[in-house]
């Protein structure tokens, strides 16, 4: 993983991670600087996605925080399985030639 791969992820779980603080938030009561946060982090998270090869759903029309919250967490899904810490050094010790002892 390069380092132009590595800003990406860490753009996309700042994302996640900020749309899964916010939106528990948003669903008791709405704030225009919350819902500006979560609208600015989802675009984040589709554009750093779509970099990683990750697919974001897209969002609906109307303003839904309990929707906002599911995408976030299915994409966090496919982020560990994609690029889980110990499935990338695996695959750079692999790659070196390495042989990896379980």
């Amino acid at each position: 993983m390069n380092k132009q791969q590595q800003n990406h992820l860490t753009r996309v779980k700042r994302a996640i991670e900020i749309i899964q603080q916010t939106a528990p938030l948003e669903m008791k009561r709405e704030s225009r600087g919350r819902r500006r946060n979560m609208s600015n982090a989802y675009d984040s998270m589709q554009t750093h996605g779509r970099h990683l090869g990750i697919t974001v759903p897209k969002r609906t029309t109307s303003y839904n925080p309990e929707k906002d919250l599911e995408y976030a967490n299915s994409v966090l899904v496919e982020v560990n399985k994609l690029y889980d810490e110990s499935n990338v050094e695996k695959a750079q010790l692999n790659n070196s030639g390495f042989r990896l002892m379980k």
